[in-house]
């Protein structure tokens, strides 16, 4: 889950970054780091556990990205510091909203501050990234209070999306995975609907029927990794003769389940397509 959670704020970074501001990052984890002083822009989240948040980068970087959020130069320094800390609301809200969510974790977070970072802080992951003037920017977050939100991800439901053009394997599916660690987010009966469908429920393993009206679930599954390299695909099918199997195999799927299967292949599948991927 450590990867887990340095893509999500990879992506977060990333994303809110360009969007608010217009700023490219690259995430740059081996570059090492300048020594250039950085200023710090801190929030906590409390819950059973109370996790602290950064956001440091130089004050040249926190008065441009003002700037190119304003659209104009910032009036003064405390102008600077209202958009970053801004900036860094929206950037930790969104990251701590996800960490709840996966975790079902109920928790408050504090809106953040500009300033130096509280001396007795626990030790720090972090994600480090330059922009496209070369700038550093770390995004971080406490070690030991974030694995111990994490550990209540084991608690929760493995989520699962069908793909399969008949309803009857869905209703199999879903007679077996009932009252186990899986729960079903989706069922799409097309490779085309499969990849629209993922990117709204981003389930963490998918099962791919091969044979299906348009799109196959080979070319749809060599599609979906295309796009979201860490998808779990599980192919589901009776057609097991060898191009099959091994064109599934290079694709970088997770497992082959041959039809027709009992509730025991299934759950073991699924399993080991989900640890596969950690």
């Amino acid at each position: 889950m450590t990867r887990w959670t340095s893509d999500l704020a990879e992506e977060l970074t990333c994303e809110i970054m360009l969007k608010m501001a217009g700023i490219h990052l690259t995430r740059c984890d081996d570059r090492p780091e300048t020594g250039t002083e950085k200023d710090v822009v801190y929030g906590f989240l409390d819950g059973e556990q109370t996790m602290q948040l950064q956001l440091a980068a130089g004050k040249s970087f926190f008065r441009r990205l003002a700037a190119n959020i304003i659209g104009g130069e910032p009036e003064d320094e405390e102008e600077v510091r209202e958009y970053a800390v801004e900036f860094a609301n929206v950037l930790c809200g969104r990251f701590v909203s996800e960490i709840c969510r996966a975790t079902n974790t109920v928790a408050r977070f504090r809106p953040t501050v500009y300033g130096g970072a509280p001396e007795a802080c626990e030790k720090l992951e972090a994600v480090h990234f330059v922009s496209d003037r070369q700038e550093e920017i770390t995004f971080s977050w406490s070690r030991d209070a974030m694995a111990a939100f994490l550990k209540r991800e084991m608690a929760m439901k493995i989520e699962v999306m069908i793909v399969d053009d008949s309803r009857v394997v869905y209703a199999e599916m879903k007679k077996m995975l009932a009252d186990t660690d899986f729960e079903i987010v989706g069922f799409c009966r097309s490779g085309e609907e499969a990849l629209s469908t993922y990117e709204t429920v981003k389930p963490q393993v998918v099962t791919m029927d091969i044979v299906m009206p348009g799109m196959d679930g080979l070319d749809a599954a060599e599609e979906l990794l295309k796009k979201w390299p860490d998808a779990r695909i599980v192919m589901v099918s009776s057609l097991a003769y060898g191009d099959t199997t091994g064109r599934a195999k290079e694709l970088g799927t997770k497992g082959f389940i041959y039809k027709p299967f009992d509730r025991d292949t299934l759950i073991a599948a699924l399993t080991e397509a989900v640890k596969d991927g950690e």
